[in-house]
């Protein structure tokens, strides 16, 4: 189910919807690289190769090369560990010089629009409204990234702001205007060790907690929510964070991210403790430290992609003891912690010259201390190809299975809780969730995706039971 990322939590009883669309933007080719560059004819000949001349897209040779021209000026793709929007793939590109008037001064910027509706085809709703696109729900979030560089030094400074507004407010929060990042960067040692420090939200930077490891995408599935659960920020809930990156040009990589921990009640608690996220330790939120270690090797002709990151989570804020009614009725705390194994892994190569098209797969799995979180353990697989159909290199299938476990320790304290405090006592309770969905995302033009889903849902919530729905969601996304 889709909606902006900003749709989480996180109690028995409540579903999250996130934003998806489109290809991992990061397996786009670069044209301007050498393991995309192919053999022009009279090369293949005196090579005495006998294979036709390739045929790459007009559309693809435009993306690369306006992407080549622009992308290290719009800076969010120098910090992100998934793929990110490119300047090829724009609604405006460079449209009447705009781009390259801001980078005559080292300015850069990116923009991502998105537009969802979502309706329930099977159940009636409940009144109130219990999770996402139980009833009919729009949602629409414009967000803005400006960069300013130093290339002597290889350094930008980044800063952002979004706009967000739905119609069910339950788990997004009210509307708002809040910036999303204000950071600076700074790339070291030939490209291998860099550093964030300042205002950001971090699910782009650590994690990577998105199928085919990309924004448009969308996260893992509808309850993929246990690093939001130990207070990760995501946009457009910054929070004061300091990220260093070691990397290697083989693969393997290392990040040591520490955030001020975003309260994990959701978007309406932060929104009414720090209205503007710059407030640097709001009452009672810790520290959150991300450490993660991992395998990356982008997809080229003859190597196919692999993608392995191990992440743990430990957060110093005081979270409720869930593990007796007594320690709840008492105000017990404690520190909470989680982790997070992803792997994904590119199958075939349907076009030798456009390396990313093909079949992959992903695997997730993630556990949090049962004691502290409601969502307990979280089991996801997709498989998708990039470019199933042999004329639409930059469309994207998916199909995603996943489970939830929800925690048997905390249910069972609030089914003996008084009702004064707004227990489920002896209410029947699920302490699971399977879903399943299929995803088209549809590359309209440049910078435009129109991308539909249909998702069945097996024990929607933990508590009310209600019915299991088939969620329809239609999304239409911009790169500006």
């Amino acid at each position: 189910m889709i909606h902006e990322r900003t749709m989480i939590l996180l109690f028995a009883g409540i579903m999250t919807s996130v934003s998806w669309g489109q290809l991992p933007l990061e397996k786009k080719p670069d044209m301007s690289t050498e393991a995309t560059k192919v053999e022009t004819p009279q090369e293949a000949a005196n090579s005495g190769a006998t294979q036709p001349a390739p045929e790459i897209p007009a559309e693809i040779l435009t993306i690369g090369a306006v992407g080549a021209k622009f992308d290290k000026l719009d800076g969010i793709c120098s910090t992100w560990n998934i793929g990110c929007p490119t300047a090829g793939d724009t609604i405006t590109r460079d449209e009447g010089g705009v781009r390259s008037w801001f980078a005559h001064y080292n300015i850069g910027f990116i923009g991502i629009g998105t537009a969802n509706f979502g309706y329930n085809f099977l159940q009636a709703p409940q009144n109130p409204q219990v999770y996402n696109d139980e009833k009919p729900n729009w949602s629409e979030g414009t967000h803005l990234w400006m960069t300013y560089n130093i290339p002597s030094k290889k350094m930008q400074f980044v800063v952002g702001g979004s706009w967000l507004a739905s119609n069910y407010t339950g788990i997004g929060g009210p509307n708002a205007l809040r910036p999303n990042s204000a950071y600076l960067y700074q790339s070291l040692l030939d490209g291998k060790l860099s550093y964030t420090i300042g205002y950001e939200s971090n699910d782009a930077t650590v994690y990577g907690g998105y199928i085919a490891g990309d924004i448009a995408t969308g996260t893992m599935g509808v309850n993929a929510v246990i690093p939001y659960e130990l207070g990760m920020g995501f946009t457009p809930f910054l929070a004061p964070t300091f990220t260093v990156k070691y990397s290697l040009k083989s693969g393997p990589y290392a990040i040591a991210a520490v955030q001020r921990s975003i309260d994990p009640r959701g978007s309406q608690v932060n929104i009414s403790r720090d209205p503007w996220g710059f407030r640097l330790f709001p009452h009672g939120e810790g520290a959150l430290y991300m450490p993660e270690i991992g395998y990356k090797k982008s997809a080229t002709p003859g190597g196919k992609e692999t993608w392995l990151r191990i992440t743990g989570f430990y957060n110093s804020s005081h979270y409720q003891d869930y593990s007796s009614p007594q320690n709840v009725l008492t105000g017990v705390k404690g520190h909470n912690g989680a982790a997070s194994v992803v792997f994904e892994r590119q199958i075939t190569q349907s076009d030798k010259y456009l390396p990313y098209r093909g079949i992959y797969w992903t695997a997730t799995g993630q556990w949090a201390a049962p004691d502290f979180n409601v969502y307990h353990q979280y089991y996801q697989f997709a498989l998708y190809e990039i470019g199933l159909l042999r004329k639409r290199p930059l469309d994207v299938a998916i199909l995603n299975v996943n489970r939830t476990q929800f925690s048997r320790t905390a249910l069972n304290t609030f089914e003996q809780l008084p009702h004064s405090l707004g227990s489920q006592m002896g209410v029947p309770v699920y302490d699971d969730s399977t879903a399943a969905s299929l995803t088209y995302g549809y590359h309209v033009r440049s910078g435009t995706i129109l991308s539909g889903e249909l998702s069945y849902t097996k024990h929607p919530t933990s508590s009310p039971r209600l019915d299991n729905p088939l969620i329809g969601v239609v999304q239409l996304m911009f790169y500006f």
